[in-house]
């Protein structure tokens, strides 16, 4: 079941049964070869953002550990408190209705990017939508990937915990976004604004949410892929929520 865990956590797993193990770990990562597949024919490095993620799980001090889509659809998430979806464009059914299952169950997930927004064959559903539309209560809207636009996200919910230690302004690596509509009793947190840092990057303040929490209370969704070379590689701030968001998931 587990593909990767922390090394000095090696140490700390139960036994499960017959060549099974469920390791300590509060924050499981789904390292999907859909995902990673779905990267290799667009021409992106799916390995690098991977890197990434994990350095940045590695700073944040978290024991963690990367789950397979098999793992996934079996329900297979060990004892983790918090998945991470890393822009996992491709999902199938069985995949969604187990992180459904988990979040029943008092679990919680960081949403980055496209996460779920295609089918395991990489069609769309719901309308365009994502399948995990309800529970990151969002409504997809288009795809926009050109300067000035989303050059920042601007804080708005000023006191919420993820933002602790980090400036008015944050910024991101690549102007891209996926643009949503918020809906269903989400929360916009932080804004989409152009290089400027005055022009929000979309006319409609319901589809401007750069990074949104979902109405359950127990998801959290940024708009754009942040573990990605020129990311939290090279935008510190960009760590920092991430490290922020996590601990805020775990704590909740």
């Amino acid at each position: 079941m587990v593909k990767r865990v922390v090394p000095i956590l090696l140490a700390s797993f139960l036994v499960v049964g017959a060549g099974s193990f469920a390791f300590a770990a509060e924050v499981a990562v789904l390292n999907s070869q859909r995902t990673a597949d779905w990267y290799s024919e667009v021409g992106w490095d799916y390995e690098a953002d991977m890197a990434l993620l994990r350095s940045t799980l590695e700073a944040g001090g978290f024991a963690y550990t990367e789950i397979s889509v098999e793992d996934l659809e079996a329900g297979n998430l060990g004892n983790a408190k918090v998945l991470i979806l890393p822009n996992t464009r491709r999902m199938s059914q069985a995949e969604v209705d187990q992180v459904k299952a988990f979040l029943g169950r008092g679990g919680k997930l960081f949403a980055i990017g496209q996460a779920s927004f295609r089918n395991e064959a990489n069609k769309k559903v719901r309308d365009e939508s994502y399948l995990l539309a309800d529970e990151m209560g969002l409504s997809w809207v288009t795809w926009s990937g050109s300067a000035p636009k989303h050059a920042y996200a601007k804080v708005v919910a000023k006191d919420h915990p993820i933002f602790q230690g980090l400036p008015e302004f944050i910024q991101f690596p690549r102007y891209w976004a996926m643009v949503n509509e918020v809906r269903g009793g989400a929360k916009i947190l932080a804004e989409w604004y152009d290089d400027d840092q005055v022009t929000p990057s979309q006319a409609v303040p319901e589809r401007n949410g750069a990074i949104v929490e979902g109405p359950g209370g127990n998801v959290i969704y940024i708009g754009d892929m942040i573990f990605t070379p020129g990311g939290t590689d090279a935008l510190p701030d960009l760590q920092k929520l991430a490290i922020n968001i996590i601990r805020y998931l775990l704590n909740k």
